[in-house]
């Protein structure tokens, strides 16, 4: 009891120093960045993609990335369906193909919602 008790204590703790503390975050724009392309003068382009800031272009990686999943999720339902189709009445054949359906929306699911919660945290760093 009394380890549990101690746990639990240590626990509240831990969980009251996160919560209670804010955070500190660095809202800067260019990290340095612009001073470094001055200082090659001129040499490492001001944008990259449309991208002034490390966020931004740190944003942009991540949504292309996950649109690709995406794609790819969505070309395996659509191999789903087509294996589905072809089954012509194998039961063991169209087991396969629903499983592979269901777990492919799954996924498709995952990575729209977090493409969803990466556009959220990145347009909330970048103003």
């Amino acid at each position: 009891m009394k380890k549990i008790f101690q746990k639990l204590i240590i626990s509240f703790i831990i969980i009251s120093a996160f919560s209670i503390s804010p955070a500190n975050f660095v809202f800067a724009d260019s990290f340095g960045l612009d001073a470094t392309q001055k200082a090659t003068g001129e040499a490492i382009p001001a944008t990259i993609q449309g991208s002034k800031t490390v966020v931004e272009l740190v944003g942009a990686i991540v949504s292309t990335l996950l649109g690709f999943i995406g794609i790819v999720f969505f070309i395996i339902i659509l191999y789903a369906g087509f294996r589905w189709m072809f089954a012509m009445g194998n039961t063991e054949a169209t087991t396969k193909a629903k499983d592979m359906l269901e777990a492919s929306v799954i996924g498709l699911i995952i990575v729209v919602s977090a493409y969803a919660v990466a556009k959220f945290v990145f347009s909330g760093l970048t103003g």
